[in-house]
């Protein structure tokens, strides 16, 4: 029988990834929690996600997680317990959370127990990797991969989030549109404002458009061969240049930007140490309303969410405010809830260079304009250094 003692902090991806991994995952968890963690039902996410993997969990109060002396008393009368209980049981600690004095005083118990004891060890988890905190003279240091591959669900759970991912199955004309759009950047551009203005003002019920005189006389040059476009990979169904008239209401968010959205995804999909991309992310913590991420996905264990942009900035003053919103709403994302992210703003057209600094401000990374071409090198550049 194995045996994990975890202690209970803000951030539970430490004490979940060693029972996710395969290799190290134990019979049985223990987590030591305070009064403070329970009244932030920490232990409670943590548990929710930890019951898909062990079938026995169970919980050890500590009373003052900085008394140090106290915890160590709690710790010694558990160890002792288990020890008398299961002779046989391999008991691990895992130290990577909990306060200092919570991680010290247990880290003293084991290591005075350990002498002379097979039985018994303690680790910190370092990013994907366990390192065992042998007493010295004892063993080497020994390290441990850990390959195991979080599922996005995973994460939120035990941050206490709810999630609901909304699959979109798209036509594979449409995906024709949006890789036709991603490889002709520069010809899309000029066309892309002109196609978001009449996606957003076509009839809501039945998504179609007729086109004033003024209206035909000021698109701009190559409208014809956008038409075309959306016309043969299925997006509207008439090919006559005085109206519009969109498949349905998904052929028109498609054409107002979710095209963008999907690129985005498929790029994500294919690059390497990527987990669990998902698209049309919703998620929801406690009483706050809903939030709905464009991409996310699971990079060495290691969430990431992309909110993607269409807009060019030089229109209006509209799409400025929007732009701010988006900033702001990926901030929010990454402090809330204790959730550790890595955040990006992919934009088509350039971020206006007041908001690319306020977005670097607070830890969200921008990747826009003409470097929208290099996105798969960059993306995985700046995940790499995450």
């Amino acid at each position: 029988m194995k045996i994990h003692l975890c202690l209970v902090s803000d951030q539970p991806i430490p004490n979940l990834l060693p029972v996710v991994n395969a290799a190290t995952r134990p019979d049985k968890v223990v987590l030591a929690v305070s009064a403070d963690m329970k009244k932030k039902h920490k232990d409670r996410y943590l548990r929710e996600v930890l019951k898909k993997y062990v079938n026995d969990i169970d919980e050890l109060q500590i009373e003052d997680p900085y008394d140090i002396q106290q915890c160590r008393e709690i710790f010694e009368n558990w160890l002792l317990k288990q020890m008398d209980e299961n002779p046989e049981a391999e008991i691990y600690l895992n130290s990577t959370g909990g306060t200092k004095p919570m991680s010290l005083s247990a880290v003293s118990v084991f290591w005075s127990g350990e002498d002379g004891n097979n039985h018994l060890r303690s680790f910190y988890v370092d990013g994907n990797r366990i390192i065992y905190l042998n007493n010295s003279g004892h063993r080497e240091m020994e390290t441990v991969p850990l390959v195991s591959k979080l599922k996005l669900s995973d994460i939120l759970n035990a941050n206490g989030y709810g999630v609901t991912i909304e699959k979109s199955i798209y036509d594979e004309g449409w995906k024709q549109f949006a890789d036709e759009c991603f490889d002709k950047l520069d010809w899309a551009k000029k066309l892309l404002p002109t196609l978001n203005y009449y996606a957003m003002h076509a009839d809501e019920q039945y998504h179609d458009l007729n086109f004033e005189p003024e209206d035909i006389q000021r698109r701009p040059n190559n409208w014809d061969e956008m038409q075309d476009l959306l016309y043969h990979t299925g997006i509207i169904t008439n090919s006559e240049r005085t109206h519009l008239h969109f498949f349905d209401r998904k052929s028109r968010e498609f054409a107002n930007g979710k095209w963008f959205e999907h690129k985005v995804f498929e790029i994500v999909k294919g690059m390497p140490d990527i987990t669990y991309p998902e698209m049309n992310v919703t998620i929801r913590f406690e009483k706050n309303p809903p939030n709905e991420w464009d991409v996310a996905g699971i990079y060495k264990n290691t969430l990431f969410i992309i909110e993607c942009k269409t807009q060019n900035y030089k229109d209006s003053e509209e799409s400025k405010r929007d732009l701010d919103t988006a900033i702001y709403k990926l901030k929010a994302l990454k402090d809330s809830g204790g959730l550790k992210t890595k955040a990006f703003l992919v934009s088509l057209f350039e971020i206006p260079q007041n908001s690319r600094e306020r977005a670097k401000q607070h830890g969200i990374e921008t990747i826009d304009g003409n470097d929208i071409r290099n996105l798969p090198q960059l993306l995985q550049g700046k995940l790499s250094r995450s």
